[in-house]
This record gives C-alpha cells, sequence and structure tokens, in this order.
C-alpha cells in the first residue's frame, strides 16, 4: 500500500519518524509530505526507507505565517495529485481541512493522527471562535475513516467518533536496559528538550535551578520564541546541545538526575498534554517533573514516577532539585522499578500492531495495487493516562 504521511513539520518529529519507520517496517511504501519551516537549520529529518517531499519556506522561531500555509497547501496538493496513494495520514485536522477534499479522487481512505486537536488548542478563545472550530474538527472527524489518538484521556474527549478512533501512545522505542543503569556524575542536572518555548516550563526551571549551587540544565531542540532564544539558551547554567537524534536523546536523559515536561495551563490542550518525555524517562530510569494542572500528573503521582507541582511554584521545584544529589543514592532502585513499568507496554514496539491494525501487514501480500484491503480495526485498551 502507498502511504502519504502528512504533516507541517520536516521530518524531524520523533512520531512522525516512529510512524514512518513502522509502516516501512509492514512493507508499505511510504511518503512523507511536509514542511520544513527552518532551512537554515540543520536538523536530524532522515527517514530511511521513506520518501522525502519537504518545502523550504522559513517562518520565524518554527512559527506560521499566511505565506508559508499557502506555500505548504500548494504543495500538499500536488505532491498527493501526483502520487495517487492508496491512504493519507495527515496529523491534526488543519491537515484534513488543507487535503481532505481530494479524498476520492487522489487517494481512496483518510486517517487523522491527532497530537493536539484544534478544539483543546483553542480552548482559551471567546465562544464565537470556539464554536466555529468546533464545527470544523467534527467536520473532519466525519470526513475520516479513521482517527488516532495519543491516550486514554484525549480518546475520551472525541465523543461520538471514538468508535472509530484508535489510541496510540506517544512513546519511545525501547533503547534497552542498558542505559537506565549509566548513572549520572558530577553536578545536579536536568534534561529539557524539544519545543524549548516559556510557557513549556524553562522559565520556571531555570529560576528554580539558580537557587541550586552548580546547577546545571541540559537543552535540545529548537528555540520557539524569544525568550527561550535570548534568555534561557544564553544563560550560563544552561548547556544547549543543539537538534540531536532521538537515540542521542535518551542518552543524554540517562546522563541526567530528571527530565522537564511541563505546560502553562493556559489553555485545554496543555491540561490534556501527555508528553513523550514522560515515557522517556522512564525507559531510561529517570524521574520526570510535571506540573500538577496538567491531567498527566494523576498518572505520574500514582506510579511514583516523578515530581509534580503548581506550575508557578518555583519555590517547590526548587526544592526538587535540590534533592537530586541525594536522590543518586536510591537512583538504582527506583530505575529497575521504572524500567519494569515502561516495559509493561509503554513502549513504541507494543504500538506498532495498532499501526498494522489500521494499515494492514503489506508483507503479507505481493500485490501493491489499489486492491490491498484498510482495516479499520480500532484499539482502545489501556494507555498511560
Amino acid at each position: 500500500m502507498k502511504i502519504a504521511v502528512v504533516y507541517g513539520n520536516d521530518g524531524s518529529d520523533v512520531r512522525i519518524a516512529k510512524t514512518c519507520a513502522t509502516l516501512v517496517t509492514l512493507g508499505h511504501d511510504v511518503h512523507f509530505v511536509g514542511w520544513n519551516r527552518r532551512p537554515d537549520v540543520n536538523k536530524s529529518s532522515e527517514l530511511p526507507g521513506t520518501t522525502r517531499h519537504v518545502v523550504d519556506h522559513a517562518v520565524p522561531n518554527l512559527g506560521s505565517t499566511w505565506s508559508g500555509q499557502r506555500a505548504f497547501t500548494r504543495h500538499a496538493i500536488k505532491t498527493l495529485r501526483q502520487l495517487r496513494p492508496d491512504a493519507v495520514h495527515a496529523v491534526n485536522e488543519d491537515n484534513i481541512l488543507r487535503i481532505g477534499w481530494l479524498k476520492g479522487w487522489a487517494f481512496r481512505k483518510l486517517t487523522c493522527d491527532v497530537f493536539d486537536s484544534h478544539i483543546d488548542r483553542q480552548s482559551h478563545r471567546s465562544w464565537p471562535i470556539r464554536a466555529s472550530v468546533f464545527g470544523l474538527v467534527q467536520a473532519t472527524r466525519w470526513w475520516c475513516d479513521q482517527l488516532i489518538a495519543t491516550d486514554d484521556v484525549r480518546f475520551e474527549t472525541f465523543g461520538w467518533a471514538r468508535r472509530k478512533t484508535t489510541v496510540i501512545g506517544n512513546y519511545p522505542s525501547d533503547p534497552g536496559p542498558d542505559l537506565a543503569f549509566q548513572f549520572p556524575t558530577g553536578s545536579p542536572k536536568v534534561f529539557v528538550s524539544g519545543t524549548l518555548a516559556r510557557d513549556r516550563g524553562v522559565e520556571q526551571l531555570l529560576n528554580a535551578a539558580k537557587q541550586v549551587p552548580d546547577f546545571r540544565i541540559i537543552a535540545a531542540g529548537w528555540a520557539a520564541d524569544d525568550y527561550s532564544a535570548n534568555v534561557f539558551l544564553k544563560d550560563p547554567i544552561v548547556e544547549f546541545l543543539g537538534h540531536i537524534t532521538p537515540q542521542q536523546s535518551l542518552e543524554v536523559a540517562a546522563s541526567c538526575d530528571a527530565l522537564l515536561a511541563m505546560y502553562a495551563p493556559t489553555c485545554r490542550n496543555h491540561i490534556l498534554a501527555s508528553p513523550n518525555k514522560i515515557y522517556d524517562a522512564l525507559s531510561v530510569g529517570r524521574p520526570v517533573i510535571v506540573n500538577s494542572e496538567a491531567k498527566v500528573s494523576n498518572w505520574v503521582n500514582a506510579h511514583s514516577a516523578g515530581h509534580s507541582n503548581p506550575y508557578s511554584d518555583e519555590t517547590a521545584l526548587s526544592a526538587f532539585l535540590n534533592s537530586l544529589i541525594a536522590r543518586r543514592a536510591t537512583l538504582n532502585e527506583y530505575a529497575t522499578r521504572a524500567r519494569e513499568l515502561f516495559l509493561q507496554g509503554y513502549s513504541w514496539e507494543a504500538m506498532e500492531s495498532r499501526l498494522a491494525d489500521i494499515y494492514g501487514d503489506a508483507r503479507a501480500t505481493t500485490d501493491s495495487s489499489h486492491t490491498v484491503p484498510f482495516p479499520t480495526k480500532t484499539t482502545t485498551a489501556r494507555k498511560a493516562a
């Protein structure tokens, strides 16, 4: 089966890379249709086995512009008309609106992988905007043959569309047990990665860390706003590694005492967030720091998988950071327990069969034409939060 994955990203998104790799392993002809918003920056955006169709259009701080949206829309439509895939795997509802009208002509089946629903992202807006977004999102869900939610909490918000929704957790590939038992040395340190933004806890972390002697922050990813670029990353206690691969990210995480996964509770999307960093931390046996407003904090607390405090409580955060050196004495015990929990179903390997349920296993057939069946079995088994 020929599958086109459509997302306004250059291919460096970790979940996209895992999705494409799994579909390739299942024997499908995979094409990634994307948008490189920072062509001037070197990034880990290779997708082995996947054909990339990426348009370069620069925008500030990985944001968006009308000209960029127009360029990506034209690129996506043109590429799909040329490819004529069997199925399109589009990320979020905006990409369904972008290319969904081609269904039945350029492709047959349509899946929406909901990373962040626009309903949740716009929850802080005025009611006319919320009502308009709600209507558009419901229309895209009706339009799709299949939906994917990243956890059970998001799944429950899908209402009537749950009947055609599969839960595929935002989990890392299993790095193996060795990293978990390569313990940090030297100064206490926390790893923060991915989108570095003021509304993702970097300001609170920096302020709290400055209250702890000899503390270091290791950062990787990209600065999404002026504060992160000009204040956070330029602070002397922050070591910035730039863009690194998922495997390198796990190796760095294992060398630190904890990982940060905080979201300012300014909209429902942040409150419902279930970031992959929580499960990255589990996979390498390190605690994760979350804010207590996020629903996933209930899961973290229930499994003693890290620390939570109110988003703005820098005193509580500083107290936890100050305890990290002492916690190294019991880190072996914690890492053992975290790895055991991780192996109970929080790895990407545990999710691959769910993608196979959606798209089938092309290795089981020699026919790669448009007659390949498109399974629609949904899976709503227990997920992380």
